[in-house]
């Protein structure tokens, strides 16, 4: 069964920012759509997988679990519907100016996600809607229960490595628009990103949503 991927909302961005956003969701249905992702997912090597339901203990789920649940489209707490689900919030959060880059924000398993404005801006600017995708994948991970330990620097952690396979699924047809520098910033470890456990509050995917605490994730 084909993998869905569906916009369901975007708020606090302007028109260029908003169609930006849908290329990159669009992005992201064609790497979902090959087939050859999963099979990357289920065989890549990871340092860390640590994912933790609604309730109960975490634990470190297989390549192939981690597939599975890409495949199912399932978010915490969500029965599996073959769909990902997005909404957006853009927010201000810090640039690589400021010495400690912030690219997004989620909270573990609760929707919005609030990318940085002058992520989704730098992006665009570059017409780099690849690197985009892949932004979004990584945080749909924290969506389906995935979290950064113990303290962001395992790159090679669930979120991390599902978002890296996007780019490289898509970049035999489009790597001409792939940016280094963005590719580059993306794994500067000096990024900050926080979704680490469960916290506290938010609003779960599926229901309606509003502003919900927001964790520094990427």
């Amino acid at each position: 069964m084909a993998i869905t991927v569906s916009l369901r909302d975007v708020r606090g961005a302007d028109a260029a920012q908003r169609e930006f956003i849908e290329r990159g969701i669009a992005r992201l249905g064609e790497a979902l759509a090959d087939p050859g992702f999963l099979a990357a997912v289920r065989s890549a090597d990871y340092v860390e997988t640590r994912w933790t339901p609604l309730h109960g203990q975490w634990r470190a789920l297989t390549g192939e679990e981690i597939a599975a649940r890409i495949a199912a489209g399932t978010e915490r707490g969500r029965e599996p519907d073959g769909v990902l689900e997005f909404a957006f919030e853009l927010v201000d959060l810090p640039s690589p100016e400021s010495g400690k880059q912030v690219l997004g924000s989620t909270a573990l398993g609760c929707l919005p996600i609030h990318p940085a404005r002058w992520f989704v801006d730098r992006c665009r600017e570059a017409g780099d809607a690849v690197n985009l995708a892949s932004h979004f994948m990584h945080e749909w991970m924290h969506l389906s229960g995935f979290y950064h330990w113990p303290d962001n620097k395992a790159r090679g952690d669930a979120a991390y490595v599902v978002g890296r396979l996007v780019r490289e699924t898509l970049e035999p047809k489009y790597g001409a628009e792939i940016d280094p520098a963005i590719t580059e910033l993306m794994h500067d470890r000096e990024t900050d990103c926080g979704c680490r456990g469960n916290p506290e509050g938010g609003v779960q995917v599926g229901g309606a949503w509003s502003r919900s605490p927001s964790t520094p994730s990427g």
